[in-house]
């Protein structure tokens, strides 16, 4: 049922996006422009998610010495209209600004970020604060604000699969593309191969775990997990930000230890939105993920040189 709704959806959808895509290329709408920054889009082409919060963490870390800023919606943060736009604390509930940019704020906390559904109004909020280097997630689709550099996530597997937010060959607006995993190589653009991997200091090898995450590529993360040597006796995917209750953890918790399980493993974007300290029948440890390089190295420093040398001073 899903591939005949998917090609009506298309059908009906992507028309409507050429139309709105070729109003802003010819000027019909208005993109807001600032000088004063160098801004950074980070995006995707389809629903769901792709990696853009470890790549945006991993351009943050890399860039953390200059005046960065992250300008976000907020997906699914209960936040006042009238708080607007909202600066992210590392206390801040994730209720309140949403899960991603209460992470990135907790692993890069130089970066200021900002959260408000108008990105021209947060990028003129963060330029005010002293910011020069602005980075836009999930920016592809938000035409309204202009940007010096368009990074497009693709998931190396499956690249153009599922719920597409534009056809595959606007691809071609992207000036490089990071393939998370898989084979699929971009034609005629610079790209860079990267995968998911933990930082030191988590040994899985040789453990029995259970894993649970609410996140976009749950299937990448099961495959992290058994390439760092786990055996993971059960596995819990949930729909990408959702939060488990506290009773279905409980039950995944004594499932797990009835098969054996020594640690349940979640991933940062899921312990954020969980109460603490938790009261389940096994401990339950974190997994701190980062990006590795594995084609394309020469083009990851490439984007990083343009980003420093277009920061406005």
């Amino acid at each position: 049922m899903q591939l005949p709704l998917l090609s009506l959806f298309k059908l009906l959808f992507f028309p409507l996006v050429r139309i709105r895509n070729w109003l802003y290329d010819k000027n019909f709408l208005p993109i807001c422009r600032f000088p004063e920054a160098y801004i950074v889009s980070v995006g995707n082409l389809s629903i769901g998610g792709t990696g853009k919060t470890p790549l945006t963490i991993e351009l943050l870390e890399q860039l953390k010495d200059l005046p960065i800023a992250l300008i976000s919606r907020g997906y699914k943060g209960k936040y006042q209209k009238k708080d607007l736009p909202l600066i992210v604390c590392a206390s801040a509930s994730p209720l309140n600004v949403g899960d991603e940019p209460l992470i990135i704020k907790q692993r890069v906390s130089e970066a200021l970020v900002v959260v408000d559904p108008d990105r021209v109004r947060g990028a003129k909020f963060a330029i005010e604060q002293g910011r020069s280097l602005l980075f836009l997630d999930d920016g592809m689709q938000h035409r309204r604000l202009g940007r010096d550099l368009e990074i497009v996530i693709l998931n190396g597997e499956d690249p153009f699969g599922g719920w597409l937010r534009e056809p595959p060959n606007h691809l071609n607006r992207a000036d490089y593309v990071v393939v998370m995993g898989g084979s699929f190589t971009p034609k005629e653009i610079p790209f860079v191969r990267m995968r998911r991997c933990l930082f030191e200091g988590l040994e899985l090898k040789g453990k029995k775990v259970g894993l649970f995450c609410g996140v976009g590529q749950p299937k990448q993360v099961l495959d992290m997990v058994q390439r760092e040597g786990a055996e993971v006796l059960e596995h819990w995917f949930l729909p990408d930000h959702a939060t488990p209750s506290q009773e279905k953890l409980r039950n995944f918790a004594t499932l797990c230890e009835n098969r054996g399980a020594q640690v349940i493993l979640c991933t940062e974007k899921d312990r954020v939105k969980l109460s603490s300290p938790l009261s389940l029948s096994l401990p339950v440890s974190v997994l701190k993920i980062r990006l590795e390089v594995l084609e394309g190295l020469d083009t990851w420093r490439e984007i990083l040189t343009r980003c420093r040398r277009g920061i406005k001073k």
